[in-house]
């Protein structure tokens, strides 16, 4: 008895509910936790059944029918208190008690948002893993991946269902055995306690591509700071690191084009005295004579160096010409026949010329040579025959859309578009296709400056190259200038006579006082035995200090200064601006090595220019042209 009443004190004062049952499933005791829990009447509870009670236990009876029939206990999942609006849940375990049964009702509020929050934190995780920019996976110990975001998916190709809980997935990325055990086993380092930082690796993505990685790598510990697995983070660096090639090769291609310019300014100066005395001698002999063949010879063989000179400086950017507006459809479309006649009757040429292109500002002769440059690439990786094709468009570049390119940048721009069907070129040919004097062919069959010059051109132009080419898929060039509109009355510009077809005696000179400004040997002999030859009186002066003590009292029967512009120190051009200042009536010629430009600091364009090298035709039309005021500043006329 003592027992008894021990019990029901213990029942009645457990900050538990307890409910015991009858045999029939209805209420025979309950205690006050219960009777307050459940909000029930402790006159009126006894036998209603637990369904009553508690009426969200209803689906659950049967089960409670099973536990006072086998004596085995059931738990009830969690159960809404009557009248708490769903915030109040109890988990109900029933047990056998005597004929009938027990139920304890735990309060498991506090647990279920608990719950709640833990799965609502592990949906929010998996978003943020999922949306991550980069890729991001989790591996096990095996290196199985047990987590494959977004990411992973658009950089390898490879759906998260094709590699949870699969290892295999590295052959497929990693196919170089030896590559892809020496990732994995960095990853088994990761396990051994070591981080993985900035590793690169090129793997292959489900297309074929090659794309490149760094991984940032940490191992996953648990409660017991045992790894368990490792956390990865791969970021997509294949743009960056084409993008960090392009502007290496930009900056070599520079010094080379720097070097290119150098020796064609040397090579120049050397062709102009071998220019300058044979055209002396040829116009100082008659027709008959034996040696005016031979001296023709040396001035055709000149003149193929000079070309050879011009292209190289076309490569290093110190060749500009004049430009005006230009629309290129008309240059292609001038160009048609000539390029059929060139290309051969095996390839078909097809023109895609857009109807509404903008103008740009350029120089057509270099146009021209872009086109040609392209085609004749495009011919000779086609020696079976193709297509050719030649599209122009209008483009439109937003801001940061730098399309995979370090000189691209936001503004309206004509695309000419080269397109041939050829072999095509691996990537170790492509890297080199725009150094000077680099080709495919054969010796004496090409001299490696074609591409070289349309870059230079290009890049001259303020515009950019972007190659695309696959072996055996054929090249894609496509060349992006900047487009202009042309200021109002701007017309094309006209071309001088051409000297080969007029006598020198037209140009010569009449007797007429000529200051030259020289301090290399070779330009000096070469200019004082041209203009003696040509009829002037030359007052020859090789620094600025004699130049200014000829001009100190005035120019007196000075009629022309002609000045150097490769002095020290950018003297020429300012002893040529301090003459214009001080007598702008009288006429000055610079003389320069880098054509259409002179060498040193930048100078306003307010002098004419002379080319080197020149010829004796080339110096008397300057001059004349000059003291005659019929010359424009800017670019000048060399051979």
């Amino acid at each position: 008895m003592e027992a008894a009443i021990i019990a029901e004190a213990f029942l009645q004062n457990a900050p538990e509910a307890f409910l015991v049952l009858d045999r029939d499933l209805r209420v025979a005791a309950a205690n006050e936790a219960a009777l307050s829990l459940f909000s029930l009447d402790a006159k009126t509870v006894a036998g209603r059944t637990l369904a009553e009670c508690i009426p969200d236990v209803a689906p659950f009876m049967d089960q409670v029918a099973t536990v006072v029939r086998t004596a085995q206990p059931q738990f009830l999942g969690d159960i809404a208190v009557p009248g708490s609006d769903d915030s109040l849940r109890v988990s109900l375990k029933v047990f056998k008690a005597g004929d009938g049964c027990g139920v304890i009702a735990t309060d498991v509020s506090e647990l279920r948002q608990a719950v709640d929050e833990a799965r609502q934190f592990n949906q929010f995780l998996q978003q943020v893993i999922s949306s991550a920019c980069v890729w991001v996976s989790v591996l096990d110990r095996d290196l199985r991946v047990v987590i494959w975001n977004r990411a992973a998916e658009v950089v390898t190709g490879h759906v998260q269902a094709e590699v949870i809980g699969q290892a295999a997935v590295w052959q497929k990325l990693l196919p170089v055995p030896e590559q892809r055990e020496k990732f994995l086993g960095r990853l088994r380092d990761v396990l051994d306690g070591e981080s993985l930082e900035g590793q690169e690796t090129v793997i292959l993505n489900r297309s074929g591509d090659e794309r490149v990685v760094s991984w940032y790598c940490r191992g996953v510990r648990d409660d017991n700071d045992a790894i368990i697995g490792i956390m990865s983070v791969g970021l997509d660096i294949t743009a960056r690191r084409r993008l960090e090639r392009q502007l290496m090769h930009a900056q070599k291609m520079e010094a080379v084009g720097a070097l290119a310019g150098g020796v064609a300014q040397d090579f120049n100066a050397t062709l102009m005295n071998i220019f300058g005395d044979a055209d002396i001698a040829l116009h100082a002999l008659p027709q008959e004579h034996p040696a005016h063949e031979p001296l023709q010879s040396i001035l055709a063989a000149a003149h193929r160096a000079s070309d050879l000179t011009r292209q190289l400086l076309l490569f290093s950017r110190r060749d500009p010409g004049a430009v005006h507006p230009l629309n290129i459809n008309r240059t292609i479309q001038g160009m048609t026949r000539m390029l059929s006649r060139l290309l051969g009757k095996h390839i078909q040429v097809l023109p895609v010329l857009a109807p509404d292109l903008l103008e740009i500002q350029a120089n057509e002769a270099h146009i021209e040579q872009v086109v040609l440059n392209l085609c004749t690439n495009a011919r000779d990786a086609m020696p079976d025959g193709g297509r050719l094709s030649v599209i122009t468009q209008n483009v439109h570049l937003e801001p940061g859309n730098r399309q995979n390119d370090p000189s691209a940048r936001p503004g309206h721009f004509v695309c000419l578009t080269v397109v041939d069907t050829g072999r095509g070129m691996p990537p170790d040919i492509q890297a080199h296709i725009f150094e000077p004097f680099f080709t495919t062919k054969a010796a004496g069959q090409g001299t490696g400056l074609g591409l070289s010059v349309v870059y230079g051109i290009v890049q001259h132009m303020n515009g950019w190259i972007s190659v695309s080419s696959r072996v055996g898929q054929g090249t894609v060039f496509d060349i992006y200038l900047p487009a202009a509109q042309p200021a109002p009355g701007q017309m094309r510009s006209g071309t001088e006579p051409n000297g080969e077809h007029t006598a020198v005696e037209a140009w010569r000179g009449q007797g007429e006082t000529v200051l030259l400004l020289e301090d290399d040997p070779y330009v000096m002999r070469s200019l004082l035995g041209i203009l003696q030859t040509s009829g002037y009186h030359v007052r020859l002066v090789s620094s600025v200090a004699e130049a200014r003590q000829q001009m100190a009292q005035g120019p007196g029967q000075i009629r022309l200064v002609i000045c150097g512009t490769a002095l020290p120190g950018n003297a020429g051009p300012q002893f040529a601006g301090d003459v214009r200042s001080r007598f702008p009536d009288l006429p000055v010629l610079l003389v320069t090595g880098y054509p259409g430009k002179p060498a040193g600091e930048p100078l306003p364009a307010v002098f004419p220019l002379l080319d080197e090298p020149f010829s004796l035709f080339s110096v008397c039309r300057k001059i004349r042209s000059t003291l005659a005021g019929n010359v424009s500043p800017g670019p000048g006329t060399g051979t």
